[in-house]
């Protein structure tokens, strides 16, 4: 399990599904990879949580 570490919210990771931003300002946070749902939620699928990793 893993938290926010602005807010503290538990959530877990699984290994493949969608991750969701949310954002008053979600063009700022779009690539290409994202879908934009509305004015503040964009969405992108991954298959791999290395998807994520920071080297």
């Amino acid at each position: 399990m893993n938290s926010c570490i602005h807010c503290g919210i538990s959530f877990d990771f699984y290994e493949e599904g969608f991750l969701f931003i949310e954002s008053n300002q979600i063009n700022q946070h779009m690539t290409r990879a994202y879908k934009k749902m509305n004015d503040y939620i964009a969405y992108t699928p991954y298959s791999s949580l290395d998807m994520f990793s920071v080297n």
